[in-house]
C-alpha cells in the first residue's frame, strides 16, 4: 500500500494524537520502526503486544491495515 485514507489518518490522530503523515515514507509506506521508536516504545515486547496493551484492538487493526496486513 502506498497511500492511506482520510479515515486512517483521522483514526491515527484520534488514537495517537499525532499526524499519520509523520510516519509515512512516500512509496515505502508506514514507518513502523520510527513509530515504535517515537510512540510505542515496545522495548522487549512485540509492537503488536505493546499496541494491544496500551491502545487496544482498534490501534492494532489500524497499524495492521497501514502495513497492508489486513484490508
Amino acid at each position: 500500500m502506498t497511500r492511506y485514507t482520510t479515515r486512517d489518518a483521522n483514526e491515527f490522530n484520534r488514537i495517537f494524537h499525532e499526524p499519520l503523515s509523520n510516519y509515512w515514507q512516500g512509496i515505502l509506506g508506514f514507518d513502523v520502526l520510527g513509530f515504535d521508536d517515537r510512540i510505542v516504545k515496545s522495548g522487549n515486547m512485540s509492537v503488536k503486544a505493546a499496541l494491544q496493551q496500551t491502545w487496544g484492538s482498534d490501534a492494532v487493526a489500524l497499524i495492521q491495515r497501514l502495513l497492508g496486513m489486513i484490508r
